[in-house]
């Protein structure tokens, strides 16, 4: 009998079948990889933000000479104001909206510059001690859900970005 070259029907049909599993378990894994690689960047980026967001806070609480706090009874939507005047007569305006807080800087009336910092998934408030000194940022995040599921108290993660009032005029010399 002479001797064969090719390969036979079911030969082939194993073939075809075993690429198609490795193609599906390919894609199903470049998918996974994928979303896991947009969490990751999406993370990275609210990070930033929030530690951008620390900073200026911070550093506009430090420099003010007067702080006064808006609580949720006195804006519409939920959201707090926080007002700090700095030595300058300039006014620096947090405004804290669902998922993203507002930096308004005005100067003589009128608005000089304006930031916002957007961080979803996330709620602000600002609070503000008896004393006025002692400011705080608080961030509360919450985890993605799959659609329609509630998130427990356990899942929400809260952070407090906290600065005193008129630190950099510590060593200040006072004008004679």
């Amino acid at each position: 009998m002479p001797a064969r070259h090719g390969k036979t029907l079911v030969e082939l049909l194993v073939i075809i079948s075993l690429t198609a599993v490795a193609m599906t378990v390919g894609a199903r894994t470049m998918v996974v990889m994928m979303r896991s690689e947009q969490k990751g960047a999406q993370s990275l980026a609210a990070t930033t933000t929030l530690s951008r967001l620390a900073r200026e806070f911070r550093r506009d609480v430090h420099a003010a000479i007067d702080v006064e706090a808006a609580g949720v009874e006195t804006v519409p939507n939920g959201t707090t104001e926080l007002l700090l005047t700095q030595p300058d007569d300039s006014v620096i305006v947090y405004r804290s909206e669902p998922k993203q807080v507002h930096r308004v800087v005005y100067r003589g009336g009128r608005r000089h510059s304006r930031e916002v910092f957007r961080l979803h998934s996330a709620h602000h408030r600002f609070e503000s001690a008896a004393d006025g000194n002692l400011v705080t940022l608080v961030h509360a995040r919450r985890p993605s859900l799959p659609p329609g599921a509630e998130p427990d108290e356990g899942t929400v993660t809260v952070i407090r970005i906290e600065a005193v009032r008129g630190r950099d005029h510590r060593y200040t010399i006072p004008a004679d």
